[in-house]
């Protein structure tokens, strides 16, 4: 009962704290650099679904 609700505690303190990361970025500086920001964005997004599409059933063959 602690284990789970320590864990949760966690999670959203940890939701709290990307959040206000994200808000700290100015909008001129994402414009200014909106080529790299689109740059990593496609490649993050790419990585994940790779990853997700190829490597997960190599994983978990039986989920």
């Amino acid at each position: 009962m602690i284990r789970s609700l320590v864990q949760n505690i966690a999670g959203v303190a940890l939701d709290v704290v990307v959040m206000a990361a994200i808000a700290t970025i100015s909008l001129r500086v994402i414009g200014g650099n909106l080529g790299v920001f689109l740059v990593l964005s496609v490649v993050g997004i790419s990585w994940n679904v790779l990853i997700f599409l190829w490597w997960a059933p190599r994983i978990f063959p039986s989920y």
